[in-house]
């Protein structure tokens, strides 16, 4: 395969990535419009079509113009096996360490009932602390089986056992060359640079899971209610759940409702609640106003639809509603401005009826004659018509004999 100059190299580079997304259709269509032989290396017979091809499934070119797979370059190393005459020791006494390998000795020649009898013939003895690692829940039983591992392989090499891995292992490290040796102490040194970062990274992220889990205060819990989930919600399916732009929506048009049952309605309490001076002199300019008014004596003139009849048939017609605080029934239209009084201030009606009773439900500490002449005395000052002269005198004069 010969390799081509560096612009038709560009051409055929660029050329063989868009094939590859568009098909061989765009092969055909390159030919057609391939007027002045630029694309000659997409017929077979050119010297450079090789090498396309070679791009094209997937192939570099080495510099002496082979052509080398590139899955081939991407060396993939698996888990290396486990070093079988290697024992991570913890920190532990030489003669515990050599209590362990005659125990593991004598375990491998023997077998794991002679183990078991000489547990108990120890524990007899009062030994049962130094033996105690052939528990397995024993932090040192892992080394003891480590090492029992290693002795048995031992003995069955040595006994020509060929069916066990451990065997065929010994037989491979001893029969291999130098050259072997070296690719697999290099295999296994990759293998554990490609793989420490994801180790710390794992470790990382549970270091970090733990310590998100030790922040969380367990004891500030409320048990609030149980959900108890029969067959019929295994089947069923389960609602929606809320995202978090829905929470915050729900919160608002709350917050937007008590804004606007906050809005202060016309103050009532200030129309009612009037000082008694202010009664007294509506009392005086009433006479004032019906002076200038001229309306004829013992007839009421009321604005259009202000009878009693029509009044009494429209408040029927209004719709009404039960107050939920007081129990009142109340039009549908005031219901809203009836809320908000006593949301603005629920002892309200209270203070009202305290004022009610403190001013306008006393007792009258004057007499009936003092009544009469105190209303003779406003008639006065009032003025007379013709009539009311005439029958004032005669009240004075008295009855005609």
């Amino acid at each position: 395969m010969s390799e081509p100059p560096q612009d038709i190299k560009t051409t055929i580079e660029k050329t063989a990535q868009y094939v590859k997304k568009n098909g061989t259709a765009f092969e055909r269509k390159l030919l057609q419009n391939d007027s002045d032989g630029k694309f000659s290396f997409l017929n077979n017979s050119d010297k450079y079509n090789s090498y396309y091809k070679s791009l094209l499934e997937g192939r570099s070119v080495s510099k002496n113009g082979e052509a080398v797979n590139q899955n081939d370059q991407k060396e993939i190393f698996h888990e290396p096996l486990q070093f079988l005459f290697v024992t991570e020791l913890p920190p532990i006494s030489t003669y515990d360490l050599n209590v362990i390998k005659l125990t593991a000795q004598y375990s491998a020649i023997n077998s794991s009932k002679h183990t078991e009898a000489l547990h108990r013939y120890m524990d007899k003895k009062g030994n049962r602390s130094q033996f105690a690692f052939l528990n397995r829940g024993h932090s040192l039983h892992s080394v003891f089986q480590s090492y029992l591992r290693q002795y048995l392989a031992i003995i069955d090499a040595s006994k020509g056992k060929k069916n066990s891995e451990a065997v065929k292992h010994i037989d491979e490290l001893i029969s291999s060359t130098p050259q072997k040796m070296f690719q697999n102490a290099y295999e296994r040194a990759v293998y554990e640079k490609k793989h420490k970062m994801d180790r710390r990274a794992k470790e990382s992220e549970l270091r970090d899971s733990q310590l998100q889990y030790a922040l969380i205060d367990w004891q500030d819990f409320t048990f609030v209610a149980k959900v108890n989930f029969d067959a019929v919600d295994e089947v069923s399916e389960l609602a929606v759940p809320l995202l978090r732009a829905d929470v915050v929506y729900r919160a608002l048009l709350a917050k937007s409702k008590e804004i606007q049952l906050e809005v202060l309605p016309v103050k009532e309490s200030e129309v009612n609640e009037e000082s008694p001076e202010t009664l007294e002199q509506n009392e005086v300019k009433m006479p004032e106003v019906q002076k200038l008014s001229a309306v004829p004596k013992g007839m009421k003139i009321r604005a259009a639809g202000e009878s009693r009849l029509k009044r009494k048939n429209r408040e029927g017609d209004e719709k009404r509603i039960q107050c939920p605080i007081t129990g009142q029934m109340v039009a549908e239209l005031k219901f809203d401005q009836h809320l908000r009084v006593l949301l603005r201030d629920p002892r309200y009606k209270e203070q009202q009826d305290n004022y009610v009773k403190k001013n306008f439900s006393y007792a009258s500490n004057i007499t009936t004659d003092q009544v009469y002449e105190n209303i003779k005395r406003l008639v006065k000052k009032r003025g007379y018509s013709e009539e009311e002269e005439e029958n004032s005198k005669r009240i004075d004069i008295g009855p005609q004999q």
